[in-house]
């Protein structure tokens, strides 16, 4: 039973078989990752090692994925899919926004989220790479 005036927490992406809940088994997938929920509890921020790589939420009744991508990248992505567009709420030239609703092979989403968390990942010091992965570094 729970306590008078807790909202049960919205998981946006399990409901869905595909769309949001592909995209969230996948990022949760990748060594590190977690989600929290510091902006609204229905706005899943998925991080690694306390760095964002994909932000979710609901607009105009559709689920979207924040992505982090390469500047050319995103920019010739937004041009060949009207599934994506410039990053909601994020910096336009780092940051891309897939509309999950939309026909869009599911092996794309999958790189899309490899692409953001790597380029997150890239960015770490070997140190933290390597206890990322598990091993051991000196």
């Amino acid at each position: 039973m729970k306590a008078p005036g807790l909202r049960k927490k919205i998981h946006p992406f399990a409901p869905l078989t595909i769309g949001p809940a592909l995209p969230r088994a996948v990022l949760l997938g990748k060594p590190g990752a977690y989600e929290t929920y510091p902006f609204e509890p229905d706005v899943p921020v998925f991080k690694v090692v306390n760095k964002i790589f994909a932000i979710g939420f609901n607009k105009n009744s559709h689920w979207f994925l924040n992505l982090k991508t390469k500047p050319d990248d995103g920019a010739l992505l937004c041009s060949l899919f009207s599934a994506i567009t410039p990053g909601y709420h994020m910096n336009k030239r780092h940051w891309i926004s897939l509309d999950l609703a939309a026909d869009f092979p599911v092996w794309e989403v999958e790189r899309l989220i490899n692409c953001s968390y790597d380029l997150v990942v890239a960015g770490f010091s070997k140190n933290e790479r390597l206890q990322l992965i598990g091993a051991s570094g000196d």
